[in-house]
Order: structure tokens, then C-alpha cells, then sequence
């Protein structure tokens, strides 16, 4: 298990995160974006994060005030990250976290969050 900066990459490598630290939780969501994507998320402030790479961005047509873009590699394909595209209370980001080594992110508590019941 790694205690300090956490690497990962998508399938291909030409898209990598660098984290500070593991994240304190992890959050599956089942709404239609996520389940989809498969993507298992931990949490940080933007400014620790780094990503190197060209990612193209999604933002959903089916809601009428988006908030987020959900980003992937642009040669693999894999979901990387989601930002936010409107103002947050604090600075938040989604990390996909099935980007690094199982082992590094191991014992780490899982939410599990409703996102089917939220209204679009």
C-alpha cells in the first residue's frame, strides 16, 4: 500500500494522475453516468491533482443545468476525472480511482450513493 503520492494512468498510459495521498473515501454512484462509465470516484481540491495528457470532455444533454464535465482519454477512452463546469462551495473534483493499483487504494471505504433519485 502507498502512503504518499499516489500515480495512475488510463488503459493506454497517455493520459496520467498524480494524487498527494490516498482519498479519505471512495463513492460508486448509480445514476445512468456513472453506472455506465464504471467509474469509482475519490475526491480532491483541483489545485492537488495533476494531469497530464488530452482529455476530451462529456457534459450531459439530459439535464438542463449541468455541473459537471465527466473527461476521458482521448486515445483509450477511459474516464479520468470529473470537474465541475459551474462555482462550488469549495473546490472539488472526481477522481476516477480505478486508474491506479488496486493495492493503493485497498481498505478504503466505499458509499454508495442514490444518484438515480436526484431530479434532473
Amino acid at each position: 500500500m502507498t502512503h504518499g503520492r499516489l500515480t495512475g494512468a488510463c488503459h493506454c498510459g497517455a493520459v496520467t494522475v498524480s494524487l498527494p495521498a490516498r482519498p479519505d473515501g471512495l463513492s460508486r454512484c448509480n445514476c445512468t453516468l456513472c453506472t455506465k462509465t464504471g467509474a469509482v470516484w475519490g475526491y480532491y481540491d483541483p489545485a492537488d491533482v495533476t494531469v497530464t495528457g488530452t482529455l476530451d470532455g462529456y457534459v450531459r444533454a439530459d439535464m438542463p443545468e449541468p455541473c459537471l464535465s465527466t473527461d476521458r482519454c482521448r486515445t483509450c477512452g477511459c474516464i479520468v476525472q470529473w470537474h465541475a463546469i459551474v462555482p462550488l462551495d469549495c473546490p472539488r473534483m472526481g477522481i476516477n480511482m480505478n486508474l491506479f493499483d488496486p493495492a493503493d487504494i485497498a481498505g478504503i471505504a466505499t458509499d454508495h450513493i442514490d444518484g438515480r433519485s436526484w431530479p434532473l
